[in-house]
């Protein structure tokens, strides 16, 4: 059996298909708030370069550094500073650039529906630093054919 990390208690191999971005207050974007076009265009390509910074570093973290092939699941994992109550899915337009990001890396094939199922948001119990909005993990698995 794999030993689990004792910040997230999730096994190592599994540790080893998530990619992490800490997504600071600044750079949130939130589908309760509506932004002038360029405002949310900066945000969006700070967003989707950050991603694709982390998924590099995916990449070379992986066997041969080649990637996901076939159709992928992806679930995202969202950390708050906090445990107040939210609304998870208002944060999908923040996660939308973060997979093109992870995309541009070559991590992914593609985000069409074709190569990728989801995004599926969820809450973990785990609190992200309270200098950032939140923290988005993407766990991907690939689905057999």
């Amino acid at each position: 059996m794999a030993m689990a990390d004792t910040t997230t208690g999730m096994p190592a191999e599994v540790l080893a298909q998530m990619i992490s971005v800490n997504v600071p207050r600044a750079w949130l974007l939130n589908a309760n708030v509506k932004r002038h076009w360029r405002d949310r265009g900066k945000r969006a390509a700070w967003l989707r370069a950050a991603a694709q910074l982390e998924a590099l570093a995916f990449r070379r973290r992986l066997a041969g550094g080649t990637p996901l092939q076939g159709k992928v699941r992806c679930e995202v994992l969202v950390a708050w500073p906090d445990r107040r109550r939210r609304d998870v899915h208002n944060v999908m337009p923040t996660v939308k650039p973060c997979i093109d990001g992870i995309v541009d890396a070559r991590v992914l094939a593609d985000d069409s529906d074709k190569h990728l199922i989801g995004p599926d948001l969820r809450v973990t119990d785990q609190l992200c630093d309270r200098d950032y909005a939140c923290t988005l993990t993407f766990l991907f698995t690939e689905v057999p054919a």
